[in-house]
């Protein structure tokens, strides 16, 4: 269990530093800061894809599933649930930390045009 959540919070990081490195280049246009709902599922389908990967095998350019019952896929399930978890925390902890509590107070004020 200890080495597995060690790979789940690596993978985390790994996906949010990602996902903000994306959010600035200029490969992808359609991926910025602006584009909130994009990036939500952007950040979903990763975390879906990183949390089956432990259930499927790759071997040679072909990907193996085995054992596939309903407690497989419920284990899966909650794999990805999991993963989108460590991704979200990384991601406001690590990658983009709340402002402290004057800063965002000033925003949006700003914002709000006062």
């Amino acid at each position: 269990m200890g080495s597995e959540l060690g790979t789940q919070a690596t993978v985390a990081a790994l996906v949010s530093f990602g996902l903000q490195w994306l959010k600035t280049s200029k490969y992808f246009p359609w991926i910025t800061t602006e584009t909130e709902k994009l990036n939500r599922w952007l950040a979903i389908v990763i975390a879906f894809l990183s949390g089956f990967g432990i259930y499927a095998t790759w071997d040679h350019g072909t990907v193996s599933i085995t054992g596939l019952t309903a407690a497989n896929a419920y284990h899966a399930l909650v794999r990805c649930i999991q993963q989108w978890t460590f991704q979200q925390a990384a991601y406001r902890t690590i990658v983009a930390p709340p402002l402290p509590g004057a800063v965002q107070d000033e925003e949006r004020q700003m914002a709000a045009g006062k």
